[in-house]
């Protein structure tokens, strides 16, 4: 048995041709409409990570106390002591140390100087201290980060009470202490 031969006419021949453009046109459309492969760029992000930090202010540089007699006491006018933290909270507390100035027996007790001296003997001396004025509680110069007031997370002011306590036989003269507020970053 033989095949029989299938001739083309010409209207099949147009079909066939018009069929392989169809296809060849379909993928060519497929190809340009793909996206074209884009450049690369590297961009580097750089900084500094940075733990927030606060400050300590005061607005009371200089504390006068005016003339204090052998045997008198005297309360000056709050002072206040504030702790800025620009927005952030963070954990800090201020403590205080003196720059001039002697530690008695007592941590929250100072000595001033008297005409750039601390006097030898107890009777002589004139005693300063700081009170805070939330608990009547006195503040500690000790000058260690241990002995801590005015702790919070946020930007907040203390008040401080300075107090003078001039013994029965002070010396006379010109008398001073400097106390220095640090600040503690937990």
């Amino acid at each position: 048995m033989t095949m029989p031969v299938i001739k083309e006419s010409s209207a099949m021949k147009k079909r066939h041709i018009t069929h392989g453009l169809c296809v060849l046109s379909v993928i060519l459309s497929a190809a340009l409409a793909s996206p074209a492969r884009a450049a690369t760029v590297d961009v580097s992000v750089e900084g500094t990570v940075t733990k927030p930090t606060c400050s300590v202010t005061t607005l009371h540089k200089t504390v006068t106390f005016g003339a204090v007699a052998p045997g008198e006491k005297k309360e000056l006018s709050p002072i206040t002591v504030g702790v800025n933290c620009a927005g952030a909270d963070v954990t800090t507390s201020v403590w205080a140390s003196l720059k001039n100035g002697g530690y008695s027996g007592f941590p929250y007790i100072a000595y001033l100087w008297v005409d750039g001296v601390i006097p030898t003997e107890t009777a002589e001396k004139t005693n300063f201290q700081l009170i805070k004025v939330d608990d009547g509680y006195p503040i500690e110069f000790r000058g260690t980060a241990n002995q801590v007031f005015c702790e919070g997370t946020k930007t907040r002011s203390c008040s401080l009470k300075p107090s003078i306590s001039a013994n029965a036989k002070a010396k006379t003269g010109a008398g001073k202490v400097v106390v220095v507020f640090n600040l503690n970053h937990s």
